[in-house]
């Protein structure tokens, strides 16, 4: 009778559990304002090379802010990590009639080997409050009240929050572009920067003049928490 139930449990098998099921994560892809690393090397039509980082740090650029020549911030949208791409790159979108010093000539179309090597995890931004009427575009400013401090809490800015007038820029760190675009008058925003998209390693020195002491305002690899509170949006 056990030999019996036996080899019946031997025919039926032991349940089993199917394994997980994995999710695919979504491919990403580049869009404006990302901030990229990319190897190139860059070429008259001719095939004279004038430009290249190939065994060099990678080339890192913020998308969409005027940073770079128009045919790079429009032929790199799209690309993943590990894409590459020759951008062909017509005088219009690139240094146009007046050329660039000795290397590039007047109306030169130009031609770019490209590979992206990274895309910069994105600032997180979460909503705390919405806002009314347009979006705040690369052509506008807004005028807003800025709170920035580390992960632990210590602040960076004054108490007292004084309105600051802000627009999408080369000039700003990464974070503060991708923080302020699109947001509304009256929105208020809390937004998570990693150190890539604000001040890197390095982060920013104190220096205290009369004692040659150098301290730390920021510390290297530093996430920064952003709040804004758009009050509105304005011409610039």
């Amino acid at each position: 009778m056990l030999s019996a139930v036996l080899f019946l449990a031997l025919q039926q098998g032991t349940p089993t559990t199917p394994p997980p099921v994995k999710e695919d994560k979504p491919i990403r892809v580049i869009q404006g304002l990302d901030v990229v690393d990319m190897e190139y090397t860059g070429r008259l039509a001719d095939g004279k090379q004038f430009d290249s980082s190939v065994g060099k740090p990678p080339f890192r650029f913020q998308v969409g802010v005027g940073a770079v020549i128009k045919g790079w911030d429009t032929g790199v949208l799209g690309l993943k990590e590990g894409d590459s791409k020759e951008l062909v790159i017509p005088p219009d979108q690139g240094y146009g009639a007046q050329g660039a010093g000795d290397v590039i000539p007047p109306n030169a179309t130009l031609k770019f080997d490209i590979k992206v090597i990274r895309i910069i995890p994105a600032a997180v931004v979460e909503v705390l409050k919405e806002g009314t009427g347009e979006g705040l575009t690369s052509k506008k400013g807004v005028e807003a009240k800025i709170r920035l401090t580390l992960k632990d809490g210590k602040k960076l800015t004054p108490d007292k929050e004084e309105p600051v007038t802000l627009g999408i820029s080369p000039e700003l760190p990464y974070g503060i572009n991708q923080a302020i675009m699109g947001i509304k008058a009256g929105e208020k925003r809390k937004v998570t920067l990693n150190s890539d998209l604000m001040y890197g390693d390095k982060g920013v020195p104190n220096r205290d003049t009369p004692t040659g002491k150098a301290g730390s305002i920021i510390p290297g690899k530093s996430t920064l928490i952003l709040e804004v509170e758009a009050i509105r949006i304005v011409n610039i």
